[in-house]
Order: C-alpha cells, then structure tokens, then sequence
C-alpha cells in the first residue's frame, strides 16, 4: 500500500432526496472520505445510516447533491456523463452486492465473464481469465451450474470472480456476508483481504460489528455523517 497517493476521495459529499412532495431525507451530510490503493476499508453504521448512498456515489451509481468524488488524484467524476461513467466503472470497478445479483439463465462462468461484455478482449482470453477466477475463489467445478444450483456461499464466490474479471483498482462491496452462515462469511472476507493484498482497493459497507476486525481501518457512519 503506498501511504503517499490516493485512489479515490470523496469531498463534502451530501446526498438529499425529496420525498412526497415536501420530506427532504438527508441521506448523506458533508462527509469526506479518502481511500488509498491496496487498502482494505469497512464503513460501519446500523441500516438507514447512508452507507449504501456512500457507495453509489463514489461509484458513480450515483450523483451527490453537493460534493467531489476525485478518482486517482486527477479528475472529479461527478462532472462525468453516463457514458464517461459506464466506462469508468466497467475499466476500474467491481461490485459485490448482499443480493448477488447472478443472472439466473447464465452459468456461474458466463455470470464471471458478463461484465466484459462488450470488450475489447477477445472471447478466448476472457473465458481464459474468468476459469482462472473461478479457480482462485475454488469454484472451478462448478463453472457449468447455474445460479440455483449453487448453495449462497458459492453464489457470492461467483460473484466476487465477476467483480474481479476487470481487475478493478477499487472493488465496492455491500454487505457481501449479510444472507451468509459464518463459515461463508468468513471464506468471503478471506478472499476480499487476499485481494486488498494484491494491490486492489476494497471498500466494503456493513452494520456486521464482527467484520470490523478484517478491515485495515474502520469508519463509522451515522445518520448520513461520518463520526
């Protein structure tokens, strides 16, 4: 982890939505956040806190009210269009979601590999690069089977092969281990910190007071402010 530069920093981020026809919610209030590369960061806050919010606009899911989101210490990809931001997200990020989100007529491979799709990769190559992550995360048996013949466990392995098929410099996951028993949960955060350690920025967001140990530093999240 190099402790001199950045990778992503969000600046004064607030995010309001109106609600009925006068209900301002205030889900995200003035926070900053910065993350550098390799480093493995949880923020921690109960359910409605923003965290969700937080990652959909340092993704650019999302467009705060007020606030910058400065990728690689050189451009604010808030004033990004949704093409600019499709390719921005498609080259440098990887989502893991609670849900999975597989595609249940698609094979645990074609799942990995539908990210690239369209790519300048050729076919071969990206079926090459999608067994080797299905191999790493110890699916390769099971590249064949579709989503519902997989147990929950094995689904978010899937998932984390297709968040990785990019090689991402930033993965966003939120709250990967939360339909997960322990020993799921734990092989899930294993396979997350292995690839912090390999240079990639991991962000994960949960209410889990028990993940905090497996993060390189913990943030909390509470009531759309940072604390």
């Amino acid at each position: 982890m190099r402790d001199e530069v950045t990778i992503l920093k969000g600046r004064d981020l607030t995010k309001e939505y109106v609600r009925g026809k006068t209900d301002v919610v205030h889900a995200l209030t003035h926070v900053d956040i910065t993350l550098k590369p390799g480093e493995f960061v949880m923020v921690f806050g109960p359910s409605g806190s923003g965290k969700s919010t937080l990652l959909n606009v340092l993704s650019g899911l999302d467009k705060p009210t007020e606030g910058k989101v400065v990728f690689d210490e050189s451009v604010d990809i808030v004033e990004w269009d949704e093409e600019q931001l499709a390719r921005f997200r498609q080259e440098n990020v990887g989502f893991v979601f609670q849900a999975w989100e597989l595609i249940p007529t698609l094979t645990a491979i074609e799942n990995v590999e539908l990210p690239l799709y369209p790519s300048a990769i050729s076919g071969k190559d990206l079926r090459t690069r999608a067994v080797g992550l299905l191999k790493q995360v110890g699916l390769f048996d099971r590249m064949p089977h579709f989503p519902d013949e997989l147990s929950g466990g094995e689904q978010q392995r899937v998932a984390i092969a297709r968040a990785l098929i990019s090689r991402p410099k930033i993965v966003f996951a939120d709250e990967p281990t939360g339909n997960l028993d322990e020993d799921s949960s734990a092989q899930i955060l294993r396979l997350l910190k292995r690839e912090s350690r390999r240079g990639t920025t991991v962000l994960l967001v949960s209410h889990n007071d028990a993940l905090k140990s497996h993060a390189d530093r913990v943030l909390t999240l509470r009531n759309g402010q940072m604390i």
